[in-house]
């Protein structure tokens, strides 16, 4: 070997390794490898040296000290036997400090101490003034000072009885008000819904010439007749109003043909068999106006094999119509041409089908396949 003095074997028994970058254990001193440099790899004997601890006692919660050279559970063992403070049926209290003021039973964690008397209160009685402390005059807060202004002047029964009394004169003199302005707009908006009729009702009025009178006064024509003064509408009510005379105009109009006779039944609403086959002449004569639409291509799928809801002189536009098929409709039309063949196959000699059907559903399998 070039280099025999270099590195180091472990200490371990069952290990003796030649390690160049030995670790020394602090407690025994001894050379390791790094697979036993720790104490518990290699159950260093002075462990306890090194590994300082402060055991609690399981039973009051306080840390009991360990001197070194020492077993902690020998230790702990003796505090419990000989210095251990636990009682079984003992509970610690928290809220230790109750309050000096008379007739408070309140305690607290923490002792609220009075600067001046030096007496132990509650949060509610800490001020001198909240326990009437006797031992300095001069106010802490400005609340205290007010709640004992209040109890000198006046009992505090006498002053909530007052309080509630003027709340409710209020309120009701509040209800009154009310009251009176919601049957002021109702009487307003009646005034100008009967002021509107009665513009609308008016007939047109010729003017006549005026004449200025010699005090400066416009003096009316002979011909001339004075319109009543209405209340001035606005733009949204009068529109209003004359949507409703438009209503009773066509009630009268609808009444008055009733009784005359002559009012004529609507047109009776077109059905889908005939919106479908308007729709499939239209595609065929190529008009203008021809729209795809999907529900009457549903309607005409689904009853193209029967031929009283299809007639034969428009099958043959329908299959034109179908050559152009595409997409999901073509492979549904497909698959249920090939299950109504199915059926007639399994059926065999007996036709469950009419002939014409039978017909249609292959001419649409030989078009579409």
């Amino acid at each position: 070997m070039e280099f025999p003095d270099l590195g180091k074997h472990c200490s371990e028994k069952t290990c003796k390794q030649l390690d160049f970058l030995p670790f020394k254990c602090d407690a025994c001193k001894q050379d390791f490898c790094k697979d036993h440099f720790t104490c518990a790899a290699h159950k260093c004997p002075f462990a306890f040296k090194k590994d300082v601890q402060v055991p609690v006692c399981p039973l009051c919660n306080n840390p009991v000290p360990v001197k070194k050279g020492e077993i902690p559970d020998v230790v702990v063992g003796e505090h419990i036997d000989r210095d251990c403070n636990y009682l079984p049926g003992k509970k610690e209290k928290i809220f230790m400090y109750r309050c000096s003021k008379e007739g408070c039973k309140k305690k607290e964690m923490l002792q609220v101490a009075c600067d001046q008397c030096r007496g132990s209160f509650c949060i509610q009685h800490r001020h001198p003034l909240d326990h009437s402390c006797k031992h300095g005059s001069r106010p802490i807060s400005v609340a205290g000072y007010a709640a004992a202004r209040a109890s000198e002047s006046e009992p505090s029964g006498a002053l909530h009885r007052l309080s509630t009394i003027w709340r409710a004169q209020r309120l009701r003199m509040a209800k009154q008000k009310r009251k009176v302005t919601e049957m002021t707009e109702k009487k307003n908006k009646k005034l100008k819904k009967a002021s509107a009729k009665e513009i609308l009702m008016v007939p047109e009025v010729t003017l006549g010439t005026k004449e200025v009178h010699p005090e400066g006064g416009a003096v009316l024509g002979a011909g001339q007749e004075t319109a009543p003064q209405l209340p001035v509408l606005t733009p949204e009510e009068k529109r209003v109003l004359e949507r409703k005379q438009k209503k009773e105009r066509r009630k009268e109009e609808k009444k008055r043909l009733r009784e005359s006779g002559a009012a004529q039944n609507p047109p009776a609403k077109r059905s889908g068999a005939q919106l479908a086959l308007d729709y499939l002449r239209g595609w065929a004569e190529k008009h203008d106006n021809w729209r795809f639409q999907k529900t009457r291509q549903t309607w005409l799928l689904l009853h193209m094999y029967d031929s009283n809801q299809v007639p034969d002189e428009l099958f043959s536009t329908l299959l034109a119509y179908l050559e152009g098929l595409q997409g999901r409709a073509r492979e549904l039309t497909v698959q249920k041409a090939e299950a109504l063949m199915q059926k007639l196959d399994k059926a065999g000699g007996m036709d469950p089908l009419p002939q014409g059907k039978t017909q249609r559903i292959r001419q649409v399998l030989q078009l579409l396949s």
